[in-house]
């Protein structure tokens, strides 16, 4: 029986950045992909969220891969981005419903910025509700790294086969469910309800 939900942030209880987004900061358009790929995906990104790198260090690294012209410009639309996030469409609700089922909620995220300041921003305080948050870069590894599955549940003194795991990306679904959680692929809240009835966890 499942007792504990453990949920992604980025994608699933806070909206992503997509390609639409970035390109109205820019004023040359043909260095949308680039900026998008370079600034949320690079595998300088991933050695940040892992905490190898320092946030400044990384940053610097990642803005000097794009080009002059539009440099500037993916600055302020990274620190608008990261200052203005908004939760995904009807999970503040959700989130309020489990928390009332009795339900134990954790995030299990690959992320590197200060969660405090995160949870603070307008229309974030339901991030408070949850009983664990389990940072990547806090702990040197990432989603799909067996070794962060394994570094939650024993932080928590949680069982495998008793978490249900919520994440945007397969991969890293399938590294839950290598190890014992049950998961899913998330797109949108009502599939996730559905799923989860039909699945008998709600």
């Amino acid at each position: 029986m499942i007792h504990n939900i453990v949920f992604d942030l980025g994608g699933v209880l806070i909206e992503k950045a997509d390609k639409e987004f970035v390109e109205k900061w820019l004023s040359n358009k043909e260095d949308t992909d680039l900026v998008y790929q370079t600034v949320f995906y690079s595998k300088i990104r991933e050695q940040m969220d892992k905490g190898l790198m320092s946030k400044e260090e990384s940053f610097a690294k990642i803005f000097s891969d794009i080009p002059e012209r539009s440099r500037e410009e993916a600055k302020k639309m990274y620190e608008y981005y990261f200052n203005h996030r908004k939760p995904t469409k009807n999970m503040p609700e959700f989130i309020k419903s489990l928390k009332d089922c009795g339900f134990s909620l954790y995030i299990l995220s690959n992320f590197f910025e200060s969660f405090s300041k995160l949870s603070s921003q307008d229309g974030l305080e339901f991030l408070n509700l949850f009983d664990g948050v389990f940072i990547s870069s806090d702990n040197l590894t990432i989603k799909p790294e067996k070794e962060i599955y394994q570094k939650f549940l024993s932080k928590y003194e949680l069982e495998a086969s008793d978490c249900f795991f919520v994440d945007d990306r397969e991969n890293n679904v399938l590294g839950a469910q290598d190890i014992g959680m049950s998961g899913y692929v998330f797109d949108d809240v009502s599939g996730l309800i559905k799923y989860m009835f039909s699945q008998k966890i709600l």
